[in-house]
């Protein structure tokens, strides 16, 4: 049986210290209970407190790859060469590069995450995975390209 949690924890306007203890709880205690698959739920543009969650996930996880797929090609949200688009314009371009909450200054998906943690980010295609190993440190956050659901079915 796989056991699966899914986080959708409502921190995007929260402060990082808050979003990531929050996060942090969780994932203890889901491991406490035997879950070993957790998905983290993020803005699909990319705002609010994206890498400070994810170290709080890898630390409490004690895992040493977080997995970030934040397409969502049916909201004609896609990922190319790890920079988030919307309806084929690039996040920084659209109209949450404004948000009087949480503007987006880049599309560039490591720079986003990296603004938050010091975790290496590394950005790959859906047929780099079985590569992995070979190309990233041990302790890392995976960015993977998908602007299609046929992309999301190989990741």
């Amino acid at each position: 049986m796989i056991r699966l949690l899914v986080l959708a924890d409502e921190t995007r306007h929260t402060e990082k210290r808050v979003a990531s203890d929050m996060v942090r709880r969780l994932v203890h205690e889901a491991n406490r209970i035997g879950i070993r698959w957790i998905y983290i739920k993020v803005d699909s543009t990319l705002r609010g407190n994206i890498g400070s969650e994810f170290e709080a996930a890898l630390h409490a996880n004690g895992c040493n790859r977080l997995f970030f797929v934040p397409a969502f090609p049916a909201a004609k949200r896609t990922t190319h060469n790890a920079v988030q688009y919307v309806d084929n314009v690039p996040l920084h371009e659209t109209i949450y590069a404004n948000d009087p909450f949480t503007p987006v200054a880049s599309g560039f998906i490591p720079d986003i995450i990296a603004e938050q943690t010091d975790i290496p980010i590394v950005a790959i295609k859906p047929n780099e995975l079985s590569e992995l190993p070979s190309i990233s440190p041990e302790k890392s956050i995976v960015v993977v390209d998908a602007k299609s659901e046929e992309d999301l079915f190989q990741i």
